[in-house]
């Protein structure tokens, strides 16, 4: 089963239409139409939204749905891979934030979330502190 398969069966089990659900969880119903007809995956944060409403684990809502479980893997491990370069970088080059940040136009707020793994760098994030650092892919 797919999400969006998922996502309306518990929609229908609550007897609600998509406007209704997309209210509660505060989306539209056209966000909620995509979903259903597998041409978009809401976000983590959406499922778990849903996933509270219904009173349900948001596995069950993302059950059987490799493309999303593949996908959450991916991004962790590009956040780890980012944020340890990130950090060995600094160490190496003793610098700081802020030194990156005036040299690559990027915030100290992404650098510290970056290196903490809790913000994926957007590729020009990414190229912007290379070019600044002088460092090769």
């Amino acid at each position: 089963m797919s999400i969006g398969s998922n996502i309306k069966y518990y929609r229908e089990l609550h007897h609600l239409t998509q406007k209704e659900l997309a209210e509660a969880i505060g989306v539209s119903d056209k966000a909620v139409s995509t979903w259903e007809n597998d041409k978009k995956i809401p976000r983590m944060g959406v499922i778990q939204k849903m996933a509270d409403f219904f009173n349900i684990q948001k596995t069950n809502i993302i059950e059987d749905s490799p493309n999303l479980v593949t996908n959450k893997v991916l991004n962790s491990s590009i956040n780890t891979i980012v944020a340890v370069n990130l950090k060995k970088i600094r160490a190496d080059k003793m610098l700081r934030y802020a030194d990156i940040s005036a040299l690559s136009g990027v915030t100290k707020e992404d650098l510290q979330a970056f290196e903490e793994g809790t913000k994926r760098p957007k590729s020009a994030d990414i190229r912007n502190i290379e070019l600044a650092l002088d460092l090769e892919k």
